[in-house]
């Protein structure tokens, strides 16, 4: 299947399934409607960072390139006060939300300083208890952090750290313009970093530029 043209199969809804014309009362309307049908239904909250320092030339996200601080805390404030509005819909129309898992999406996650991470969980914390959740994911550009980071990560609730590897050949890197080495990866998971985590997963791409089978069953050995 991985093999024939189709949607971006990691996103749900597709985009073939948006339309333009859809409005905030109607969106409201729909989630109202769901979560009055299926109180008790699992939720999951995503949270797209769409920041990231400089463009991998295989990306399809919506992202945006930018080392502009203030814009990137303008974006911050902005996604707490929507978060607060969300709040206030449950609020308002007497629903108590089951959130069991939070993923931190991008773009860069990592890109973020550790206090505006801090600042974003503290206002999902008027939606949901965040250390109760089943899972608090973030997706970590290695190129973005260090040890410590990680280990902030940790201490602010973070269970699952996801690493966009890619393929670890050196060529492969270079072209797509994401050149991470091996040794960085190890450098960062070492077995005290590593047991902070339920899980810790690696991303990995089929179909880039200049990669093979070898690289690819290299980068999975």
């Amino acid at each position: 299947m991985f093999n024939e043209a189709g949607p971006y199969y990691t996103s749900y809804p597709v985009l073939g399934q948006w339309r333009e014309d859809t409005t905030g009362e109607a969106y409201a309307n729909e989630l109202r409607e769901f979560l009055t049908g299926t109180p008790d239904a699992p939720l999951h909250l995503y949270l797209h960072i769409p920041y990231c320092a400089k463009l991998c030339w295989y990306c399809l996200c919506n992202i945006l390139i930018s080392n502009n601080e203030e814009r990137i805390q303008k974006f911050v404030d902005q996604l707490v006060v929507e978060i607060h509005q969300l709040a206030k819909f449950f609020e308002i129309n007497g629903i108590v939300p089951n959130f069991r898992e939070l993923h931190f999406g991008g773009g860069t996650p990592s890109h973020l300083k550790q206090n505006q991470i801090r600042q974003i969980l503290d206002a999902v914390g008027t939606l949901t208890d965040v250390l109760k959740l089943d899972e608090l994911a973030m997706e970590v550009d290695p190129r973005t952090v260090d040890r410590s980071d990680l280990e902030q990560y940790a201490d602010l609730g973070v269970n699952r750290i996801s690493f966009g590897i890619q393929d670890f050949d050196a060529r492969v890197q270079e072209t797509i313009n994401r050149v991470q080495p091996y040794e960085m990866i190890e450098s960062l998971l070492l077995p005290e970093t590593r047991a902070r985590f339920s899980s810790v997963n690696f991303d990995l791409l089929y179909g880039l530029p200049n990669q093979t089978l070898e690289t690819l069953a290299e980068t999975v050995r």
